[in-house]
This record gives C-alpha cells, sequence and structure tokens, in this order.
C-alpha cells in the first residue's frame, strides 16, 4: 500500500470515528464507498488488526482502531 493510501485510509477512519459512514466519507473525499470499503480492509490486511466491526451498520470502529487513532491523529490531520 502506498503512503498517500495508507494516509487516505486512517483520514477514513478518523471520519468513521466522528460517527461518520463511509458514505459521508466517499463525498467528503470524492470516490465511492466501496473503494473506502477496499481501501480501510487493505490497510487492516497490511497492519494485521482489524479497524472496523465487519457486520456493524452503521459502520463502528473496533477497539484497536479507536487505541491508534490518537497516535495517528497528527500525521492524519498534518497539525
Amino acid at each position: 500500500m502506498k503512503i498517500s493510501e495508507r494516509l487516505l485510509a486512517w483520514q477514513v477512519l478518523l471520519s468513521l470515528s466522528e460517527g461518520k459512514g463511509f458514505s459521508l466519507a466517499a463525498d467528503k473525499f470524492g470516490r465511492d464507498e466501496a473503494f473506502y470499503c477496499r481501501l480501510t480492509h487493505g490497510l487492516e490486511t497490511e497492519i494485521g488488526i482489524r479497524l472496523t466491526e465487519p457486520h456493524s451498520r452503521p459502520v463502528r470502529l473496533t477497539q484497536d482502531a479507536i487505541e491508534l487513532l490518537p497516535d495517528k491523529y497528527k500525521w492524519i490531520t498534518n497539525r
């Protein structure tokens, strides 16, 4: 996974943590929901940790994702 894709996947996860689903992420970042689902799954595969609950609607983050996001926040938001 390219660094730009990894960054986008974390941005989508941050959006999901704010209670926004993949459809709102799609609106915000300009691609379809399926693209962001695949991107997030690719990140999960790369790091070996499930980040979203597989069958929850609306999409929910796992506890692992919730714990990882603060460490990634500065990188995700460029702050």
